[in-house]
């Protein structure tokens, strides 16, 4: 029987991507039975009860069927909390499109937005699932370089080395994975600027919002005016905020003439995020005890940061105090320059996982992206197993 060679009929594009890093030094750390784990972007709290009671009601009640897109209560509920919490305007021209996680939801954006061979703006170092989404998508990342000397924010300079008569959008991400930066109103305004004056859309990450410490402020780039509203997309999930990362419910809302087509392909591609899983969002977002849930998480993740900050700083990691979100950008290349090797001898010689910066673009190199979204004893372990190896 003649042998079939497979690779002739995978895309180029996808074939091209890198292996995920996180994934692959998790599945590595199972020979380890005491591995503790500062790699995964996932908070180690549970769901709050009144969550879960919401879910499981609706599964008693039967509302486990199809749905178009989302349950209309749901919708509405995105709409309030979109208009009272971040700015946005809501009015007829206005549509929300939820789906399976925002991951999915983003993959509809840019199916809908996007043609092959075009370009999208994205920070470097970024998110890593952007890039392998951007790319598996047939079209192509642009990087625009951030520096730990200015906090990791963007410039308009570097905006406009990225920027061709291909681009045709950019990401923005605040409070930022892998960076733990947050982007003041200025910062969002030069880039909404930018978009305007290169007739871009904006499509703005917004899902760890209300991850965020000190004297830090959560934007919406898309609240800002009707110039720059009419081309911005937000984007967000309950993964983060409200402890669902396995319930798998996202959202993006903005101009009707372009969310009219993802909804299309989001429809296309799974018809509707998991219904009972909806009814927990929509928990989430009208019961009173959320806020106070949410609180609570960020109180705990605070004292988290402040702790591991100054560990790794004291064990010779410089680490810049991260404004949002759960996680160091830490510089790891006094030890080793290739960020991946470094990555690997801890994980060899201590059992901890860190995930390195080279798998966030080209300029993540020489850094190392540590969660703390763990527990904080687990943390402390973590500390003194790479104090013992390092210092």
């Amino acid at each position: 029987m003649a042998t079939i060679d497979y690779k002739q009929f995978i895309t180029k594009d996808l074939t091209s991507l890198a292996n995920d890093s996180i994934a692959e030094l998790i599945e590595k750390a199972k020979k380890y039975d005491d591995v503790v784990s500062l790699g995964r972007g996932e908070p180690n709290f549970d769901m709050a009860k009144f969550m879960k009671d919401a879910m499981i009601c609706a599964i008693k009640e039967n509302q486990t069927h199809y749905v178009s897109g989302s349950i209309p209560e749901l919708n509405g509920a995105i709409a309030d909390k979109l208009k009272n919490e971040n700015g946005l305007h809501i009015d007829s021209q206005f549509r929300i499109v939820v789906g399976a996680g925002s991951l999915p939801v983003l993959q509809a954006i840019i199916g809908a937005i996007v043609e092959p061979g075009e370009e999208i703006i994205v920070t470097d170092p970024t998110y890593l699932k952007y890039i392998s989404i951007i790319r598996s998508m047939h079209a192509k990342p642009k990087f625009a370089i951030v520096y730990e000397e200015n906090n990791f924010i963007p410039t308009v300079e570097e905006l406009e080395k990225a920027y061709t008569n291909k681009t045709k959008a950019i990401m923005v991400n605040s409070p930022c994975n892998p960076t733990g930066a947050v982007f003041t109103k200025k910062q969002l305004e030069e880039i909404a600027e930018f978009a305007i004056e290169k007739n871009i859309i904006v499509i703005t990450d917004e899902v760890y919002e209300n991850i965020i410490y000190d004297d830090a402020k959560h934007y919406s780039i898309g609240s800002f005016d009707s110039d720059i509203s009419e081309r911005t997309i937000t984007l967000n999930s309950f993964s983060k905020s409200y402890a669902m990362t396995g319930l798998r419910v996202g959202y993006a809302a903005g101009p009707i003439e372009l969310m009219k087509h993802v909804f299309n392909y989001n429809y296309f591609g799974h018809i509707c995020a998991c219904v009972p899983s909806m009814y927990a969002a929509l928990e989430a977002l009208t019961n009173p005890k959320s806020k106070e849930f949410v609180q609570s998480m960020v109180k705990e993740y605070d004292r988290r940061r402040k702790f591991i900050v100054k560990r790794l700083n004291e064990i010779g990691l410089p680490t810049k105090m991260p404004k949002g979100a759960f996680y160091t950008f830490s510089r790891c290349d006094n030890f080793d320059k290739n960020s991946h090797n470094f990555a690997n001898n801890v994980l060899e010689k201590s059992h901890v996982i860190v995930i390195p910066g080279s798998a966030f673009g080209p300029h993540g190199e020489g850094f190392v992206r540590i969660s703390y979204a763990t527990k904080y004893e687990q943390i402390e372990e973590a500390m003194d197993r790479m104090e013992k190896l390092l210092k």
